[in-house]
């Protein structure tokens, strides 16, 4: 079994250097099929990859990969990295990482949590993640379209600093019973359909985001009235005292005469 470990890791950069040239000179990959753990380790971003398309290095081994290590040090989850990883259970992302790309994780239907310090969430990056049940992430200021859509298990969900929820993020994700998020500067009307027991706090939320855009709105026409107003009593006064100074010197050609 090490040999063959070994022998993988040594095909999978034969793989990235020869057939794909496309992996990071500075992150490495080493698969343990004993345990069924990929780990990610270096510096920067991972490579984007794209479906059916250009595979990561590790895709041979997709349906072995249960478990995922990805090391201080790395920044950005590349997209399609793991997609489609169907016996994909665990991962540990590290507070390095910013960004998780698009279709990152799309289609892992065993994954069941995810907690992480990204500040940044890529469209449809958790898409069909089924069995994914909570997802904690403190840091995130945006949620891709269809990020989470079809999470279906989804039950709880931690945003402490969002501002902006995009299209269908989580649309159909039924069991969401529990969230705890700021409210956002954005949250798309579509953001939320499907999500049975959030159906009175959603619109509920978006109505009072609506109605403080509207306050505000209201709040600007007044001000720019209140100056208008301003300028317009400024040049009437002026034009008072214009008159009144040239009534004020025919007054006094008239007393010389």
């Amino acid at each position: 079994m090490a040999l063959f470990t070994k022998l993988g890791n040594v095909l999978g950069e034969f793989i990235d250097n020869k057939k794909y040239d496309c992996q990071n000179a500075k992150t490495k990959w080493f698969f343990d099929e004993d345990t069924g753990t990929l780990t990610i380790s270096g510096i920067g971003e991972m490579d984007k990859y794209m479906p059916h398309r250009i595979y990561p290095p590790w895709y041979s081994y997709k349906k072995l990969i249960k478990k995922v290590i990805i090391k201080n040090g790395i920044t950005t989850i590349g997209s399609s990295a793991f997609m489609d990883f169907e016996n994909l259970e665990e991962v540990t992302i590290p507070d390095s990482v910013g960004v998780i790309g698009m279709w990152a994780f799309k289609g892992c239907m065993n994954l069941l949590k995810i907690s992480s310090n990204a500040w940044w969430i890529g469209d449809k990056s958790f898409l069909n993640c089924t069995n994914l049940q909570s997802v904690e992430m403190n840091r995130v200021i945006r949620i891709g379209k269809r990020a989470f859509k079809n999470c279906s298990n989804l039950k709880e969900i931690n945003f402490m600093n969002l501002n902006e929820i995009e299209d269908h993020a989580f649309e159909n994700c039924k069991k969401i019973s529990y969230f705890n998020i700021k409210q956002p500067d954005k949250i798309a009307k579509s953001a939320f359909y499907g999500c049975l027991f959030l159906e009175k706090d959603i619109p509920m939320m978006i109505k009072e985001k609506d109605e403080i855009k509207q306050k505000m709105e209201e709040e600007r026409r007044r001000l720019i009235a209140q100056e208008e107003f301003k300028k317009k009593e400024k040049e009437r006064k002026r034009m008072e005292k214009e008159a009144k100074e040239a009534d004020e010197k025919r007054r006094r050609r008239k007393n010389r005469r």
